[in-house]
Formats: C-alpha cells, structure tokens, sequence
C-alpha cells in the first residue's frame, strides 16, 4: 500500500525575511516574491508541473496567465475506497492503486499548503 501521510515540507523551504515595523509596499512586494520562490521550489504534476506549487500563493487568473500554466484544481479527497464484490483482482488492484495515488496528491497539496 502506498504512503498516504501529508508530507513536511517546511524543513524544504527557505526562510522568508521578517517585516520588521510598519509593512510597506516594497517590503510586502519582496515577501510575496519570497513566498513565490518557495512555492515554485518544491515540484509538483498536476496544472502542468512546471510553475511547482505557486497556485497556491497566486490568484487563479495570474496563475493561468503565466506562460504554459495548464489550468488547475485543488485537489479533493477521493473518499473511502469501494471495491465492487465482482472486480477481479486486476481491477481491485488498479482501483486501489488510483485511490492511493489520489490521496497522496491531495496530501502532497495539503503539506504544501499547510508549509506556506
């Protein structure tokens, strides 16, 4: 069976500098630049693969503007798996192969998330 926990991304993504005072716009400009480049660090497949995570730190149409940005979705959690009594074992394999592979999307997106 595949491993299903939300990954820990935090110890992969690099420190952001702290505001210290007042923000101002070219302090909160760098932090979100900050932010981007770590979203973008950590790779991920879905919406094209080649922006990483930076779906989450930027609204849908920014995202979808950025050259070669495939549009994306959160992923959602595929729910309890269900095996019809009939499936072969081919087909209970493949089900539960893709039930798996979709839980660890979604916890992938969740670490993420979680991480920023």
């Amino acid at each position: 069976m595949a491993k299903t926990e939300t990954p820990n991304y935090k110890e992969r993504l690099s420190d952001v500098d702290r505001i210290v005072g007042e923000p101002t716009y070219t302090t909160l400009r760098r932090l979100e630049k900050e932010i981007r480049r770590n979203a973008g660090s950590i790779p991920f497949t879905q919406g094209g693969g080649e922006l990483g995570h930076t779906f989450f730190v930027l609204d849908e149409a920014t995202f979808q503007a950025l050259q070669g940005a495939a549009a994306w979705q959160r992923p959602t959690h595929p729910g309890v798996m269900q095996i019809p009594a009939n499936a072969t074992a081919a087909q209970a394999t493949a089900q539960r192969d893709a039930h798996d592979e979709a839980i660890r999307v979604f916890n992938e997106a969740i670490g993420m998330e979680q991480a920023l």
